[in-house]
């Protein structure tokens, strides 16, 4: 496995799929990290909808320091970058500036049939993505609100999970996407995936770098059971990159699996368990 990358924002690596067995095998901090999550729902062609979520995982220690490294960005006025508000040369400064900071994201997508309510397809999203949180023993998430009711159910959602068996140290909470600029990273990400389906791929081809885990929820369509244009993927999105990445899907329940750490040149194994 390789040397880790340091500094602010490279938070997490795991190691080559041909080294995964039955298990998957992801990087674990040594430290605490916190989680900032954006979601993005977008219709795809053939009536196909997907809705995605993508959490930035920051060491706890680094969180003001990329804070600061984002906040230039914003023009006179600007409270926030949002990506469809952006032009094409503010992306690729916005993206440019993100990748400094090193692998960091996870990406969770559930592609169904198109609907108004989408609130189905955000919890699969969460779920699976809190599974993978608690696996890298990251236990600290927030959310970008979006309505006093809407954040309600958030909440009622995990507490439902963790009743079923969900690591009850994981918590959430949720604040204004003006107020957190590291949220911004995962708005970014998800940006950059819609517009490779627009046909412009080289923003999420440069974020590439910065992506630990792609992955589906269990129940998701795949691209190949899609019919017509739906079948082909743009270059890029949701695809195992080159990079070593955990990617695929994952059976239902709450499995143990062993875990790996490496950090810097250091490393150390621990069996993460949960119940089914």
């Amino acid at each position: 496995m390789e040397r880790l990358p340091c500094g602010p924002g490279a938070a997490l690596w795991a190691v080559p799929a041909a080294t995964r067995a039955s298990h998957y095998r992801v990087a674990v901090p040594d430290r605490a990290f916190r989680a900032f999550l954006d979601e993005a729902s977008a219709l795809r062609p053939a009536d196909q909808q997907e809705y995605l979520v993508c959490a930035a995982l920051i060491a706890d220690a680094e969180c003001h320091d990329v804070r600061e490294h984002l906040r230039p960005l914003l023009l006179p006025g600007q409270i926030k970058f949002h990506w469809t508000d952006e032009s094409e040369r503010r992306r690729a400064d916005i993206v440019a500036r993100i990748t400094e900071l090193g692998p960091m994201s996870v990406v969770v997508s559930h592609l169904d049939s198109r609907r108004r309510r989408v609130e189905r397809y955000r919890r699969k999203c969460l779920e699976s993505l809190y599974l993978e949180l608690v696996s890298m023993e990251v236990f600290d998430l927030t959310l970008e609100s979006r309505s006093g009711p809407q954040d309600r159910e958030d909440r009622a959602h995990i507490v439902a999970l963790q009743g079923q068996g969900l690591d009850r140290h994981l918590r959430i909470g949720h604040v204004r996407g003006g107020d957190e600029p590291l949220l911004w990273i995962a708005d970014t990400v998800l940006g950059a995936i819609n517009s490779a389906y627009l046909g412009r791929s080289r923003h999420i081809e440069r974020l590439r770098s910065t992506l630990l885990i792609e992955t589906r929820t269990p129940d998701s369509l795949s691209p190949e059971q899609a019919k017509g244009p739906r079948s082909s993927r743009p270059a890029g999105v949701l695809r195992p990159s080159s990079r070593p990445v955990v990617t695929g899907g994952r059976s239902q329940g709450y499995s143990g699996r062993t875990v790996r750490t490496r950090r810097c040149g250091r490393t150390r194994s621990s069996d993460v368990g949960s119940e089914s």
